[in-house]
């Protein structure tokens, strides 16, 4: 699966074994292999508790894997669910206990060894996350996770049911996420934007809009109140050269780029005359928009790694929140 397709299957978890997951991959990501590997054990180990609790329809507590796998086991041989429970999906949860187990001994052992002076630290990690690949990939097709799903949407339709629809249009610029922490903040920050009311709206690109995207844009930037720039990076260069050959020749290590799209659609938002709000990494280079200093939008800064409850973000969603009643005031 990859990362944009579980943010969008959040709901077939319980909140705190999404949390765990999401460090999990974060982790990953990172090439934190030890953590990488403790988070993933936690994460099966909140999973296998989300099962039992479908199995029995009673919440579980605090128990470790290998005591969670041996419930299981006791259930799917003695057929004493209090849900009716497939052949397949009966087959699957097998494979989950067993992929769960793997990574419950891979993670003592590196944890024993301190994970540090041993030769098999980043092979054994590897194959952690292979397992949780495949135990993800396999647990959304079950039965039992769609009751979780169900569970989920009901209490997030009730949530919504006592909020209004958010009518207020903001363009959303951002680059393409290609890491699950980008996905994930970019999700959790349109949601926001619903919360107080701001209906986050972003242009996605088809086949068909190849030979005119430009076009597309402008559509979309033109029906919004105005435009919030989210810039993520998108390129790392580990050298650069500014300026070669000149006087002014520079040369440095680790720069960070967002995409030109950003650039693009924020001069056509400005050419329009449309309002725009400016957030960035912290660490991502300041040309253009993102310059610091020559600049008529200051760009917030948000500081690594991407965080909801990055204090700038919430200052951000106050000022946007201020911006949408000036705005309706007048209007």
């Amino acid at each position: 699966m990859t990362y944009k397709e579980i943010v969008k299957k959040k709901e077939y978890f319980q909140n705190i074994t999404w949390i765990h997951l999401s460090n999990c991959l974060k982790a990953f990501e990172n090439r934190e292999l030890l953590s990488a590997s403790i988070w993933s054990a936690v994460f099966v180990e909140s999973m296998l508790k989300d099962i039992l609790s479908v199995l029995l329809n009673v919440n579980i507590s605090t128990e470790e894997i290998s005591s969670l796998i041996a419930r299981l086991r006791n259930i799917l041989n003695n057929g004493s669910s209090k849900y009716e429970l497939s052949a397949t999906d009966a087959t699957v949860i097998e494979d989950i206990m067993r992929r769960a187990d793997e990574i419950r001994l891979k993670r003592n052992r590196l944890v024993h060894d301190t994970g540090i002076e041993n030769n098999y630290l980043e092979s054994d990690a590897d194959d952690i996350y292979k397992n949780v690949n495949l135990i993800l990939e396999r647990y959304i097709k079950t039965e039992v996770s769609k009751v979780i799903y169900r569970k989920n949407k009901e209490f997030i339709e009730e949530a919504e049911h006592n909020q209004v629809e958010p009518t207020f249009p903001m363009f959303i610029s951002t680059i393409t996420p290609h890491t699950f922490e980008q996905s994930e903040f970019i999700e959790e920050f349109c949601s926001k934007l619903k919360s107080i009311g701001i209906k986050p709206v972003r242009c996605v690109m088809t086949d068909f809009d190849r030979r005119n995207p430009m076009e597309k844009v402008r559509r979309y930037i033109e029906g919004c109140h105005g435009i919030i720039v989210l810039g993520l990076e998108r390129s790392h260069a580990y050298f650069y050269r500014d300026k070669e050959g000149s006087e002014k020749e520079l040369e440095a290590t680790h720069r960070r780029y967002s995409s030109a799209w950003l650039q693009l659609e924020t001069g056509m938002a400005i050419g329009m005359g449309k309002d725009v709000f400016v957030l960035c990494q912290k660490n991502l280079y300041g040309d253009g928009i993102f310059d610091r200093n020559w600049n008529s939008y200051t760009p917030v800064e948000l500081e690594m790694p991407l965080d909801m409850n990055d204090p700038m973000i919430k200052e951000t969603l106050s000022v946007l929140e201020n911006y949408k009643k000036e705005v309706e005031a007048k209007m």
